[in-house]
């Protein structure tokens, strides 16, 4: 685990370090070793490590093995004793968290910043979906019958008359003229005629697609 993440022992304050503190007693003939390792603050880290070495330089001398082990004992509790010096200042787990929310929250900030350009474009695109759309219903197909679809390299195949009726009419009347050239075509009831009106001018027009 990082050392965010591992607490104090003592206090439960980050950050915190796990490092071998060692103390050593010569005893004339036998000699005791004494090993602390779990995580410790600054704080707690430096204390406990002066500690154990005021007690190995009083008490670990004492034999003619320990005189040289001491020695070593020694030296590995002045370099855990700097580490832990080299630790940041101890403080609690909340504070540490609460510390990180505004940097976060001023990234969320900055992305809900970029979402009015986003939506900027959505509504381009769609005035020109808006566009496309009103050219698309210039062109209605007449009723009863789909515009014949012109295959490559062939001329448009003409509409047969009898295959143009709408279900809506039954009886002779005008109506919008299904092959776009006039403004009203006739009616007979069955198929499409050749009488067609812009207003108040009635001529001839042969039906069909052309």
């Amino acid at each position: 685990m990082s050392e965010l993440t591992v607490p104090c022992k003592v206090c439960g304050a980050i950050p915190a370090r796990k490092l071998p503190i060692r103390r050593h007693e010569g005893m004339i003939v036998v000699q005791r070793f004494h090993k602390l390792e779990v995580p410790l603050c600054r704080t707690h880290g430096v204390q406990l490590t002066k500690q154990h070495l005021g007690k190995t330089l009083l008490m670990g001398w004492w034999g003619l093995v320990s005189f040289f082990v001491n020695w070593f004992v020694v030296f590995r509790d002045i370099v855990v004793l700097l580490q832990y010096r080299g630790l940041a200042e101890p403080r609690s787990v909340s504070e540490a968290i609460s510390g990180q929310v505004p940097r976060t929250t001023g990234q969320v900030a900055r992305v809900t910043g970029q979402v009015p350009r986003i939506t900027g474009q959505q509504a381009r695109i769609t005035g020109q979906q808006a566009r496309i759309t009103g050219q698309t219903a210039q062109v209605p197909p007449p009723p009863g019958r789909t515009p014949p679809v012109a295959s490559s390299g062939k001329k448009r195949r003409k509409v047969e008359e009898d295959q143009m009726s709408p279900a809506v009419m039954s009886n002779g009347s005008w109506g919008n003229d299904p092959y776009g050239r006039f403004p009203l075509r006739f009616f007979n009831g069955q198929y499409w005629t050749n009488q067609v009106a812009d207003g108040d001018v009635i001529s001839t027009d042969e039906p069909g697609w052309r």
